[in-house]
């Protein structure tokens, strides 16, 4: 069982660095740069460039990006200025955590009910009905069932109230 667990672990750590490693250098070749919407001088974005490392060579990039990953310091946030993704993170979290446990407890609760009025009615109406709702909350995307959940929650149930942080 101890190697099972070791040999797992390993496999993990592997893609974990494979993971990294593609969308580091997809990242990199995206045409542009991450100052482009920036309204600067040449010299303040070469400055910028110079303040995040774009400025060296790719694999110097490469490997500062995987050392500092591994000591979990992620860098300056390119979005909010002075301030670490550490932070940004750290601020959110609380609000994702939340949402999170709520999405969890909802889709619990939603899925044993389901499972159980499938259950007693095997092969009737509501099995059906209710097997299609299941199939329905997993093919349609969060981003589309998201918002629908939020309408029908706090704007037609007055459940709770929609809050953009």
């Amino acid at each position: 069982m101890g190697r099972y667990i070791l040999n797992r672990f390993i496999v993990s750590l592997i893609t974990a660095w494979v993971l990294v490693t593609i969308v580091f250098f997809l990242v990199r070749l995206l045409p542009g740069d991450p100052f482009l919407s920036e309204k600067v001088t040449p010299e303040i974005k070469q400055n910028m460039m110079k303040y995040y490392g774009f400025d060296k060579p790719l694999h110097v990039q490469y490997i500062r990006y995987l050392s500092n990953l591994l000591k979990g310091d992620l860098g300056y946030s390119l979005r909010y200025k002075n301030r670490t993704v550490n932070e940004v993170i750290r601020q959110a979290f609380p609000y994702s955590a939340d949402l999170g446990i709520r999405a969890v407890i909802f889709a619990t609760i939603a899925g044993v009910t389901l499972g159980i009025v499938a259950a007693l009615n095997r092969n009737k109406p509501l099995d059906y009905l209710s097997m299609f709702i299941a199939i329905v909350g997993i093919s349609v995307p969060g981003f589309v069932i998201g918002p629908l959940l939020q309408y029908y929650f706090s704007i037609k149930l007055k459940l709770g109230s929609v809050k953009f942080k």
